[in-house]
């Protein structure tokens, strides 16, 4: 799964910051909107993921995994290496942002991961998912299989697009959800190598519910 997620944080390079809404900082001095605050807002139970602050929560696709931390984390760092290696051809480009991963489930032949990452205030949904499919058409190993459109998941409106990619002879097709939410740009990467588990990612991102 190492080389599902580079094209996962390739699509995400980052951009500034963002963030007003006032509330108590937590017992480690963390602001909650703060991405990292949002981060630890977030809770794993047998039900899936929830989170408090953003109120939004989601069901696994059934058999995938959860992930932990440290195994996430290593390919998130491998895949930003990646990234930054070949942003570093043009001296204009600027480097990968680190963002939170939210959650990451898996299975064989494929995975369900979401995150989160600052973004200007003028940001809209529909031009940072446009932002990241030009960041992902310098790769020449993917390409758009479905364009930008609009898709409704939990009630509310997400950008979407679809990504094929051959990765070590296999072909993966990736569904890509993003909107603002509280000054951040929330996105939820599925990859799919066995068509087999569409219905079950489907089931998963119908699941999605927003509290607030």
């Amino acid at each position: 799964m190492k080389t599902l997620v580079v094209l996962f944080v390739i699509a995400i390079a980052g951009v500034a910051s963002f963030g007003q809404k006032e509330i108590k900082l937590d017992r480690t001095g963390v602001d909650p909107l703060s991405t990292e605050g949002m981060k630890r807002a977030g809770k794993f139970s047998s039900q899936g993921y929830e989170n408090w602050v953003l109120g939004f929560s989601i069901r696994p696709p059934a058999g995938f995994e959860k992930m932990e931390d440290p195994e996430t984390k290593e390919m998130l760092e491998k895949g930003i290496e990646e990234a930054n290696a070949v942003a570093q051809k043009k001296a204009t480009e600027k480097p990968v942002s680190v963002s939170q991963v939210l959650f990451h489930y898996a299975a064989k032949t494929g995975s369900l991961a979401a995150g989160l990452e600052k973004v200007r205030p003028q940001t809209t949904s529909q031009s940072y998912a446009e932002s990241n499919i030009t960041n992902l058409n310098k790769y020449p190993q993917a390409r758009i299989s479905k364009p930008l459109a609009e898709r409704t998941f939990g009630g509310r409106s997400w950008q979407s697009y679809e990504v094929e990619l051959t990765t070590n002879g296999v072909i993966v097709r990736q569904i890509y959800l993003m909107r603002i939410e509280l000054g951040h740009g929330l996105f939820l990467v599925s990859s799919i190598a066995d068509p087999a588990l569409e219905k079950d990612i489907l089931a998963s991102l119908n699941s999605i519910k927003f509290k607030n």
